[in-house]
């Protein structure tokens, strides 16, 4: 998205926030990942288990803070009501809601799924998140 983004405007500093907004805004699972009660007994971190737990939709929690409409929403509009600062907020909110997007039509969640508001209505259950 990072590179359309780049051909469009021939910004580096648009492009650079759009592609930060969508790949910073996975810092999030690391959370959950690190609240998941059945990691194995290594020394550090273990990538495959990570990737492992997340695609098998195997958390009882799911906070994923980051992912999340409503914060979306708050980043847009604080870009548009302060210039000044709009000129990152706006594209990283643009990359941020491109991922969502894409998250929310890829993975076996529901659109609803992406709303901090629901997750916390339903106690961020994995159950309700992951729509077993």
């Amino acid at each position: 998205m990072g590179g359309i983004l780049y051909c469009i405007f021939r910004s580096l500093w648009i492009s650079g926030w759009s592609v930060a907004g969508g790949t910073l805004i996975d810092l999030d699972h690391l959370y959950d990942y690190a609240r998941y009660p059945y990691r194995p007994e290594s020394r550090g971190f273990d990538l495959r288990h990570f990737f492992e737990v997340l695609t098998s939709a195997r958390l009882v929690k799911v906070y994923v803070l980051l992912h999340s409409w409503e914060l979306v929403a708050m980043v847009l509009v604080a870009g548009w009501f302060h210039p000044a600062a709009g000129v990152a907020l706006i594209p990283l909110g643009f990359g941020m809601a491109i991922h969502v997007l894409l998250d929310a039509f890829t993975n076996p969640t529901s659109i609803i799924g992406y709303s901090i508001i629901s997750r916390s209505a339903h106690r961020f259950a994995g159950t309700f998140f992951f729509r077993r």
